[in-house]
């Protein structure tokens, strides 16, 4: 997707929200073009995955073998658009949470307790990295280091 900045044109990743807007990354920017909203993918089920971020999505595909998902995604591309993901979670049976390991992943939690939605932790796979994605570019880098040792 292209965007442009003081006059200037920029590529970047673009992954769509549910009001047309786009989550934006590139390897300097991280941003977001208007409207900012939350991303739900419905694939069918009564279960439901929520993550902060669409990396972290993109992730959770990327492990689902090793995860074992069957599962709707729900992303709120900012903890702050929780809120607008609350009638999504209660609507289905098991939400499944892959929040950071954070003070805002935390804080989220708390929220959705307090919204009356039990969320299932889920991050226990990740223990000791940020989020699904800093776990999954750890799994890579040690998987590059192993091939390169049997050279």
């Amino acid at each position: 997707m292209g965007f442009s900045i003081a006059g200037k044109g920029y590529s970047a990743v673009g992954f769509e929200n549910r009001s047309g807007g786009y989550e934006l990354r590139n390897g300097w920017f991280k941003g977001s073009s208007s409207p900012k909203d939350i991303t739900f993918i419905a694939g069918g089920s009564n279960a439901v995955c929520l993550v902060e971020g669409f990396m972290d999505f993109l992730s959770l595909l990327e492990l689902r073998e090793q995860v074992h998902l069957n599962a709707n995604f729900l992303i709120l591309n900012s903890v702050a658009l929780l809120g607008k993901s609350l009638e999504i979670l209660k609507a289905h049976r098991d939400v499944f949470l892959f929040l950071d390991h954070d003070k805002a992943g935390k804080e989220t939690a708390e929220k959705l307790i307090a919204a009356g939605i039990n969320g299932i932790d889920s991050s226990g796979f990740y223990q000791g990295f940020k989020d699904v994605n800093e776990y999954l570019i750890s799994q890579q880098l040690q998987s590059e280091k192993r091939s390169f040792m049997r050279r």
